[in-house]
């Protein structure tokens, strides 16, 4: 089980330059463009709709162009595919004037069905054509053909094991590891901080949240989580070339776990290998809430999947036992449930820090034994009951409100 629950701690974990989704589009079409030959004629690029929207509203660092077509350009320009989802490190002026001049040659077709992560490149050349396919993760390319193509197969999203085990499995596992184990935790930790730190050298949390202190030993702790959190996230929306590591896909998810219980670590002086084994058990929890809930479109992920695990995550530093890791999770989910992903980066800025800051608050209520009532729409049951009701609420099929639903011979209404 420690190797199992290493390794999706370690998958869930990549640098990243940007935005997830950009950079996505960008190794997509790098990819494509360095398994083919000759001039280019042709490119169409088929992506979800949700992520077509985000490419829509998030910017390229270092410059305020945005748009799928140029995202697919670029990377035909910089053809770095070996760089990963940090193939946008590269992006300076030249490039991006040098993708412009490609804009005439691409198509891009957003495609309404399905929720899973999905980008398609197909590029013709005068000689030949190559499809490459994104399916399940950002930076997983699960298939590169050449003419005559076979037909695409949407391959379901991420590394789902964590869906099948218990609070108490991971709480086991935390408990046992060796904290050697977790380095690529704190990798990520001192990389997600450099955000935080660049963005008060550009006054950007007197932006974010001016009623906050500027002086951090004057924040509750609340306003110390909501502060790291959101002035990093500001940053990042304001176009720095500072790299950060993105959890499960999500640089925002990234931002609201980390940075939140390391507000906390450092407000209650909490020693480092409790943190580091704290912010393991909130990364499987992250992961076992965002592969139950999928690739959804509607409901804002970085608040209920990093929302509930960051909650868990500071139950634990703070010497909670699992009855309260639960009702924190109450907490959570009955406070965000029904928050939309709008792809907005301005709003989801203060979705972060407040996030931040309410999972500190909802670990505090849960430490007192205060949460909200089990019999509140789907927050009664274990950690796997409420997951999967939790999925049941969001699920597209399943929003019609008054449902009945059955989830582990239980009824309830959404």
């Amino acid at each position: 089980m420690n190797t199992s629950f290493i390794k999706q701690i370690n998958e869930s974990l990549h640098p990243v330059n940007g935005y997830t989704v950009s950079a996505a589009v960008v190794l997509n079409s790098a990819t494509a463009w360095g398994h083919v030959e000759g001039r280019l004629l042709h490119a169409v690029v088929k992506i979800n709709a949700y992520l077509y929207h985000d490419c829509m509203c998030t910017g390229i660092p270092q410059s305020t162009e945005k748009g799928v077509d140029l995202l697919t350009a670029l990377g035909i320009v910089l053809n770095n595919a070996e760089d990963g989802l940090e193939c946008l490190c590269d992006a300076d002026d030249y490039a991006i004037e040098e993708a412009r001049k490609l804009l005439s040659c691409i198509e891009v077709i957003p495609l309404e069905q399905g929720s899973d992560i999905y980008i398609e490149t197909m590029i013709t050349t005068d000689i030949e054509s190559v499809r490459a396919i994104t399916s399940g993760a950002f930076d997983k390319i699960t298939d590169i053909l050449h003419r005559p193509f076979q037909h695409s197969l949407t391959l379901a999203g991420g590394y789902k094991e964590c869906r099948n085990y218990e609070l108490t499995d991971f709480i086991r596992f935390v408990e046992h590891v060796d904290p050697d184990e977790l380095v690529s935790i704190m990798d990520a930790v001192s990389m997600n901080k450099e955000l935080f730190k660049e963005g008060l050298l550009e006054d950007f949390d007197e932006r974010y949240a001016p009623a906050i202190s500027t002086e951090m030993d004057q924040c509750t702790p609340y306003e110390y989580a909501r502060k790291m959190a959101g002035v990093a996230c500001y940053t990042r929306v304001s176009g720095t070339t500072e790299k950060m590591m993105e959890l499960s896909g999500s640089g925002n998810h990234s931002l609201t776990l980390f940075l939140s219980l390391e507000a906390a670590a450092n407000y209650f002086h909490i020693d480092e290998e409790k943190k580091v084994r704290g912010m393991a058990l909130a990364i499987l929890v992250d992961s076992a809430v965002k592969s139950q809930l999928g690739a959804t479109e509607s409901c804002c992920s970085c608040a209920i999947a990093a929302g509930i695990a960051s909650a868990i995550g500071h139950v634990y530093l703070f010497g909670g036992e699992e009855e309260q890791m639960l009702m924190a999770m109450r907490n959570m989910i009955g406070s965000l449930y029904g928050m939309k992903c709008d792809c907005e980066k301005e709003s989801c800025v203060r979705k972060v820090g407040m996030i931040a800051g309410l999972a500190v608050e909802a670990a505090m209520a849960a430490m007192s034994h205060i949460s909200i009532d089990v019999w509140n729409g789907g927050v009664n049951g274990d950690f796997l009951v409420m997951m999967k009701k939790l999925s049941h609420m969001l699920s597209k099929k399943e929003k019609k409100t008054g449902k009945i639903v059955k989830v582990e011979k239980e009824t309830f209404c959404i």
